[in-house]
């Protein structure tokens, strides 16, 4: 394989040939015993039969011509968290030699002897430099259309499934934890829940009858005995949430003692197991189980036994357990944070341990004979995940607690329990290393007087509960100013900060001009291709409301209104009268608790809308075409310097009204077209917005912001106030507060 190095020496070798060879392969990695098979078109033989490529080119069946035409696929390269799909149309008739049928049916052996799911592959190759370049990579997927000699099919870069639920742990009986011994390594074991490893010559589990067991129906405790715990009781690594109903005796004050039964809550749990990130106070907690405990002769000296279901864990810790706004005291209180392997409370004598499940047991003291499991509601104050994992290089991290998005939108990228589930493979680790530091760095906010403080870029206290994976991801990105996960061009998911680039990061923008003789932007029929638009006044956002999780308020989502009256009034003119027009959209600013954060975030939605994608800073939008190889080394969100006779003149203009030359864009899609030619659209980058956003004392909007209980927050109770007149009226109270 070429080192980058080369790699990059061919590309520049490519560019200075005016009109380069090329032909494009697809590589099906078929398993064993068929092995990794290209493909490529007919019309392409004269390039492909090259002793060089075939050098280059892994497996027996090296390569094999079954596209028609000239063969150059339309490739949308847009993002991680959405499916993109290119069609294969492959020949798949008699093969003859010598006049004598050789194969028939090959394409349609090979997929219903293996099945979807094939890594597919797609590669330019450039014979002059001798480049074979990785262009997209994606899974092969069942075939939509097949007749006598025509396969046609697709493969798929993104989710496996747009609904994934994340977190997706439901409160199942069985077990949601892969068998260990289905893995094929010990480092695939090492990162999974279940850590039977027998069969890789490990010593974690049992045999069965001398040999390795070689499945696991994860249906109940006893099967998790039988594999992993030598001579147990108890099925300490399973993951189900199988609640024993069980009897014990308890006393009373005066009169015998009294048998009570425990009672499961398990059909009344309907969403799955929330994750919990950073500081957060959870109000809405999930009865695993209770059991009343009467006093017949003295009822409120009765109790009631609960074990609540927290989130996910290990997590960093808990405190400050209510039932039924009662606070639990510490002689009554059993807590777990959702080891593996954990011990199991006092619950009752059988109770399960809830392996990997953070919760605890209670016992409040008053007359619980008439409550049913609705009624019983917990609240507790959590410190999120403790195992986050923190790079300081591609190889190199530590699992710790933290609050940076950056790690935890990795997180939720890879966490086979309950997150979308890939390989760290997948992604480029230095993306996050360098949007972790960004986070990191200390800017401008505001405080609620309107007064300009210091404060972090980004953090993430959220709870990840019952929604698809895609919106979380979206969600997470949006709030914290970093582009969606998108596939690079060797099919690695990248993540980029939003973020104000240097004078010299600006100077080595790539250009984009459609005159003079570095010209790259096509021109056809003597028509420069590039196109401009912009969001007219009716339809320009010019008012978002921003609601964030207040820290101050114990994670109550509060509303933040940033909006701007010259651009209402602009809004209103432009359907012909002085009417202020709003034009509104709403953001959950997910993970965000502090206000600075949120006043930030409202400040820059407003001006360079969503994902920079067009606010009242930087309203313009162009779309070109150029060359393949001009845009060969782009990725999406990359910005680049765009120059043109059309836009020089709208340029001339705005300067000459006191407003921002716009030559800097940020390219929003890069869309390679069947002629080897892209199609690039991009947003306008404000450099003058973006050195006021990030200077020392920016004078942001201040939102108004709600009124406060200045005794309430995080692990506080709320300050005392009198009634100044009480009225009863039948079953009703009325009441006036003083003020």
């Amino acid at each position: 394989m070429p080192t980058p190095e080369e790699i990059a020496a061919k590309i520049e070798e490519l560019q200075d040939i005016a009109s380069p060879r090329v032909a494009e392969l697809v590589l099906v990695r078929w398993p064993e015993p068929d092995g990794p098979i290209y493909y490529g078109p007919k019309s392409a033989v004269g390039i492909l039969d090259n002793q060089t490529l075939l050098d280059q080119l892994e497996g027996e069946q090296i390569l094999e011509l079954r596209f028609d035409g000239s063969f150059f696929l339309d490739i949308a390269q847009e993002s991680g968290i959405s499916d993109d799909k290119v069609t294969l149309d492959f020949y798949d008739g008699e093969e003859r030699e010598d006049g004598e049928v050789t194969r028939r049916h090959e394409i349609s052996r090979l997929f219903h002897t293996h099945g979807p799911g094939p890594k597919t592959e797609i590669y330019y190759y450039f014979p002059e430099p001798d480049l074979l370049l990785l262009q997209w990579w994606g899974h092969l997927q069942p075939p939509s259309d097949v007749t006598l000699d025509r396969f046609k099919t697709s493969a798929e870069f993104g989710f496996r499934s747009s609904s994934l639920p994340l977190p997706r742990r439901a409160f199942f009986s069985t077990c949601s934890a892969l068998f260990g011994g289905l893995l094929e390594t010990a480092a695939q074991v090492a990162a999974n829940d279940c850590k039977y490893d027998r069969h890789l010559g490990g010593s974690f589990g049992n045999l069965n009858g001398g040999s390795p067991f070689t499945s696991c129906p994860r249906n109940n405790f006893a099967v998790c005995i039988e594999r992993l715990e030598a001579g147990g009781t108890a099925a300490p690594s399973f993951l189900g949430f199988d609640t024993k109903i069980e009897s014990y005796t308890v006393g009373q004050t005066k009169g015998p003692n009294l048998s009570v039964t425990t009672r499961g809550n398990n059909n009344n749990l309907k969403r799955p197991l929330r994750v919990i990130a950073g500081q957060r106070h959870v109000s809405d907690l999930d009865l695993l189980a209770f059991a009343i405990e009467p006093d017949t002769k003295h009822p409120e000296g009765g109790a009631v036994a609960v074990q609540y279901a927290i989130c996910e864990g290990p997590i960093n810790g808990q405190s400050g357990q209510t039932v039924n706004g009662v606070r639990v005291g510490y002689m009554h209180l059993n807590v777990r944070n959702g080891e593996l392997r954990q011990s199991k409370t006092g619950f009752s004598k059988n109770v399960s341990n809830y392996s990997g499940t953070a919760l605890f047991f209670a016992r409040v003291q008053g007359d619980f004979t008439k409550t049913s499991a609705d009624q019983l509601r917990a609240e507790v104050d959590v410190q999120g995940l403790r195992d986050i994992r923190v790079y300081t290089d591609e190889s190199s991290f530590t699992e710790q607690y933290s609050t940076d998005r950056a790690w935890w939108l990795l997180r939720v990228q890879t966490d086979k329990r309950w997150g979308e589930g890939l390989d760290y493979s997948r992604v480029e680790i230095q993306d996050y290393i360098d949007l972790a530091a960004w986070y990191a760095e200390s800017v401008t906010q505001l405080d609620r007087d309107g007064n300009s403080t210091p404060g972090v870029r980004s953090s993430f206290n959220a709870e990840l509960i019952d929604r698809t994976a895609q919106q979380q991801i979206y969600d997470m990105c949006l709030a914290g100013r970093c582009s969606v996960p998108f596939p690079d061009l060797s099919g690695r998911e990248r993540v980029k900060p939003l973020k104000g680039l240097s004078e010299e990061e600006l100077a080595a923008a790539p250009l984009f001009i459609d005159y003079g003789e570095d010209r790259n932007i096509l021109v056809e029929n003597e028509v420069t291709t590039l196109r401009y638009s912009m969001q007219d006044d009716k339809t320009l956002c010019n008012r978002y409301v921003v609601s964030f999780d207040d820290e101050a308020q114990q994670n109550t989502q509060t509303p933040l209104p940033f909006e701007s009256e010259l651009q209402q009034l602009a809004a209103g003119r432009a359907f012909g009268d002085n009417t202020r027009r709003v034009v509104e959209k709403s953001i959950n600013a997910f993970g965000v608790t502090s206000f600075g954060e949120a006043a930030r975030l409202g400040n820059l939605l407003l001006n360079l809308g969503e994902f920079d994608e067009g606010g009242l800073a930087n309203n313009l939008r162009v779309t070109f075409t150029t060359w393949y190889l001009h845009a060969l080394t782009l990725l999406k969100y990359d910005v680049i310097r765009v120059r043109s006779s059309k836009l020089d003149f709208v340029n001339d203009l705005n300067e000459d009204a006191g407003r921002e030359r716009f030559e800097y864009f940020r390219i929003l899609s890069r869309r390679r077209l069947p002629d080897l030619k892209v199609e690039i659209t991009a947003q306008a980058y404000s450099v003058d917005y973006y050195n006021f956003i990030e200077s020392a004392e920016a004078p942001l909007i201040v939102p108004s912001a709600p009124e406060l209980n200045a005794g309430g927050g995080f692990g506080r109770l709320p300050f005392d106030v009198d009634f100044d007149e009480v009225n009863h009226s039948f079953d009703r109270v009325t009441f006036k507060l003083m003020v």
